[in-house]
């Protein structure tokens, strides 16, 4: 389709992974760094929690969770019908994907799944590429956030 006919109007982006391969080169060792940080922490963090509840709070207490508004917390851990971040445990065990006792609360993203993610840097830079080409024929609005805590 050319970028012309794009059914789109408009796009606003929130804190998008974005990155030219030349900034990000720029900054290899301190990008390196936080991937290897993000990687070892997302590994070994915990995954399952006895509720929602308990998982609400244990995210609270974290970064980078804690400096977020409860709200929002809430929404990917608690909110009713919109369990954004976490299946019921008893859920995985009846398909067979995972061996947690039941009655418990878990990740849907599996951490070991997103630890792996972290070091595939190329569809940052594919994804600059691909915005540098399409705003210029949709309105196109980047939103970033005042603490620069990771990217």
């Amino acid at each position: 389709m050319p970028l012309q006919e794009l059914p789109y109007c408009a796009m606003i982006l929130v804190e998008p992974t974005l990155a030219p391969r030349e900034l990000f080169n720029a900054h290899i060792e301190n990008r390196m760094a936080l991937m290897d940080y993000a990687v070892s922490a997302t590994s070994a963090r915990r995954d399952t929690w006895k509720s929602r509840e308990d998982a609400f709070r244990h995210f609270t207490k974290r970064l980078p969770w804690g400096s977020w508004d409860p709200r929002v917390v809430r929404i990917l851990t608690v909110s009713d019908g919109l369990t954004h971040a976490l299946h019921l445990t008893h859920k995985l065990q009846e398909y067979g994907l995972r061996d947690t006792p039941s009655g418990g609360v878990t990740l849907k993203c599996n951490r070991r799944l997103e630890a792996a993610s972290y070091p595939d840097v190329e569809p940052h830079f594919e994804g600059a590429i691909q915005l540098g080409r399409v705003c210029h024929f949709i309105s196109t609005h980047l939103i970033w956030g005042t603490r620069n805590d990771m990217v």
